[in-house]
């Protein structure tokens, strides 16, 4: 939360808008929708916290699954707290992002932006055709930090329950990856459904 109100002041300020549109929208119109948009910034706040909630939910609730038909016997407080330990990792990720933003904001517009996502497999892509748009989600998706959260996960947990950390991360690995593979295929559907 705290990286997206810096970006929104770092990154993504009237500057950055001014540079993307001036040659599409007068001046005064982006200056109108940057103060239409500043009112609904607790709602994006708000909005970042119930996903941030849910997500934690959904991926406790996929990786017991995962625990609970390789393993037998799960507790899904400790899947839970080894989950949100394991944020860290995503954390970490959203401070790299800002900082790489941060460092090459002169030459960022809206227009690239979509595609900027470094560690990840879009950043080997270069710029996706508009055709191509439903691929952007998904190739963002992918990245080193989704892997070291199965890591960070199966170390905290085999903590917690003094399981064989290998075995841990075996099922992790299969139980994460595959319910993200398919909220992946999921969002391509609607993404496709909806242009």
């Amino acid at each position: 939360m705290v990286t997206l109100y810096l970006s929104n002041i770092l990154v993504f300020n009237e500057e950055f808008y001014l540079k993307s549109f001036s040659d599409q929208v007068p001046e005064f119109s982006i200056l109108a929708y940057l103060d239409y948009k500043s009112n609904f910034d607790v709602v994006n706040y708000f909005m970042l916290i119930l996903s941030l909630i849910l997500k934690t939910v959904l991926t406790s609730i996929c990786i017991s699954l995962g625990l609970l038909m390789a393993i037998g016997d799960v507790s899904f407080r400790k899947v839970f707290k080894s989950v949100i330990y394991s944020e860290w990792v995503f954390v970490l990720s959203q401070i790299a992002y800002l900082i790489i933003l941060v460092l090459n904001s002169e030459t960022l517009v809206i227009s690239n932006v979509s595609n900027y996502y470094p560690l990840s497999i879009i950043s080997f892509f270069g710029s996706i055709e508009k055709d191509l748009v439903w691929l952007i989600y998904p190739l963002k998706s992918l990245n080193i930090f989704e892997v070291l959260f199965t890591f960070s996960f199966s170390f905290f947990y085999s903590r917690f329950t003094n399981l064989n950390y290998e075995k841990t991360l075996g099922v992790t690995f299969v139980s994460y990856f595959l319910w993200l593979f398919l909220w992946l295929a999921f969002t391509i559907f609607l993404t496709i459904l909806t242009n």
